[in-house]
This record gives structure tokens, sequence and C-alpha cells, in this order.
């Protein structure tokens, strides 16, 4: 099986050698002190499927100061909305290290979720999740935010302010960044989590496109970035069969190079990923469609009093 990210990896700068062991590995196999205590580890799913709902104006209006007109005259009391279905999952593991002293930092230096992330080819590939303790997901938490940049092939990073458009260089969309976090509630309280979302890759999602659209893979990404733009996680691409089990393995590395493994994984099923784009269907259809001129003819919405009828059929016909 090739890792693509390991816990070994990720901790090299600080071993000398690694070997596996559960909470019960006999003394004489560490490498130096004791090594670190599982007390428990869990993998959350919270009550029913996870959404993520993403209001598109701001791409859509984008679209439209790129193309020449001025959004803010136009009626967006039906905005483009995308509501993404996925399994939401959260890692909680109790771990402590016996060789941390009071007062001083953890002697826990890494805590990995690693799992099968994809079987293309016949080729298994294994990732590796960061687990933490750092209070990230608090309220109001600033520190150790990290940024996940979009996947999909559609510019989501557009500036909010349609006035920008009497500037044909003021309004620009871009490639957006989102801020993650880990979930986790309470800085070094020894209960390490992380939080993310279990998403299809693109064969296996499902996107409800207005009728008669046609959309390729490379917009059906947009799921995970709608989510991480959101809900702060990290969408879990797992490229293998739907239906097929999705293990999470934990490990935990001290700072002397001890590593312990939970002595069982942690197994989620792994489902479709479901979406769908809703509201103003001529604005979804400019989005997602790949032949708008012959897609988005006849749809209703993104009207105007310069545009009674609405974009999409002014542009493209009845």
């Amino acid at each position: 099986m090739r890792r693509s990210v390991s816990v070994a990896l990720m901790a090299s700068g600080l071993l000398l050698g690694s070997c596996s062991k559960t909470q019960d590995t006999a003394p004489e196999s560490r490498l130096f002190g004791s090594a670190p205590v599982i007390e428990n580890a869990q993998l959350i799913l919270n009550s029913g499927v996870g959404t993520a709902t993403c209001d598109l104006s701001p791409i859509i209006k984008g679209i439209m100061c790129s193309s020449g007109y001025q959004p803010s005259t136009f009626d967006f009391s039906n905005p483009p909305v995308v509501n993404v279905h996925y399994t939401e999952a959260e890692i909680s593991v109790e771990t402590i290290d016996p060789d941390t002293k009071p007062g001083e930092p953890n002697d826990i230096l890494l805590v990995g979720a690693s799992y099968q992330s994809s079987s293309s080819g016949g080729v298994k590939t294994e990732s590796t999740l960061v687990v933490l303790d750092d209070g990230g997901g608090a309220t109001g938490a600033t520190s150790n935010q990290f940024t996940y940049q979009q996947k999909a092939q559609i510019d989501e990073g557009c500036n909010p302010d349609p006035n920008l458009c009497a500037d044909p260089e003021g309004f620009a969309c871009g490639t957006a960044i989102y801020t993650l976090n880990s979930n986790d509630k309470v800085l070094n309280d020894n209960v390490w989590t992380r939080g993310f979302a279990l998403m299809a890759g693109s064969q296996d999602t499902l996107f409800t496109a207005p009728p008669r659209v046609t959309v390729d893979g490379s917009k059906q990404i947009f799921a995970g970035d709608c989510v991480a733009r959101v809900k702060h996680q990290y969408p879990v691409l797992a490229d293998v069969p739907v239906g097929t089990p999705v293990n999470f393995k934990i490990e935990v590395v001290d700072r002397a190079g001890n590593l312990t493994q939970w002595p069982q994984p942690l197994p989620t099923t792994f489902t479709k990923t479901v979406f769908d784009c809703s509201g103003d269907e001529c604005a979804c259809c400019l989005i997602f469609s790949n032949e708008p001129g012959a897609e988005c003819k006849g749809r209703p919405g993104l009207t105007s009093p310069d545009h009674t009828s609405g974009l999409c059929i002014e542009n493209f016909g009845p």
C-alpha cells in the first residue's frame, strides 16, 4: 500500500526509528522513556447526514460583471443556492504520555488517523489526517487555522461588492482560499479531535442540476469546496467504490519516537455525496453548465428593469 502521508514520515525529523505498539507493549521494546497511552479512540458520526449550504450569488455576480452587466440592478430575492449532503464525522482520541511533566509542553508530538484514500488503478493509497488538541474549533478561536484552496474549476473567490462593477478592473473572481480548523473545542485537555467531511470522488457524486444541464466532474468537486467554505472542515476524499468500508487507523507518536497504535481501526460507511443547485434557475445553469448557450435557453430568473424576461431568455431565446 502506498502511503501519501504517514505518521512516521510526518514525525521523521524526531525519530531515530519507529515501531508500532499498542498500549500494552512491553517496556523493553520502546525506544526511550514511556510510550504514549491511548485511553480511548472513537469515530463520532453526527446525527443524520451533514449539510452545507452555500449562496452562489457572489459567483454569478462576478460572471455577470465580466459579461458587462451590473448585478446591483438584478433581482436576487431567489438566490442560487447549493445544498451538499455528506457523511459528517469527527475523530476523538483521548491520549496521554506518561513522560509529560507538569507545567511543561505535552510530550505527545503527533496524533494521526490514516485511511485508504484511493484504489485507482489497483494501487491502494493511504493518507493521514492530523488530529489536534488545539481548541481550534472553539468559538472565537483564531489560532491554528489552516487554509484550503478550492478544487472546482469555477472561480469562487469573488468580491461581494457589486458597486465595483462600475470599474471593469475592480470586480474580479479568482481562486478562493478557505479557512479550516480542527473542530477541537478545548485546548490541551488531552482529547485530540478532528472533524471532517467524507466526500466521494466526482464519479460517485450525485449532483441534481436544473433539468437538461450537463455538468462535468471538475465542477461537481464544488461540493467539497462548499463544505470547506461554511463548515471549515477538510473534505476528505475517498476515491474508492461507494459502499466500501473506510477504516481509520489511529497512531500516536511522542517526542522520543515511541509510536502507539489503537488496537482496532475505526470504521465508517462510505456513501454517495449528494448536492443540488436550487433557487434562480438561470443563475444555476450559467454557473454549472458546460454549454450555457444551448442548455440555459428559456431558463427563468435573473430579471431586472432592463431585462424583464431574464438574462437566459433574452440571451439564448425562450
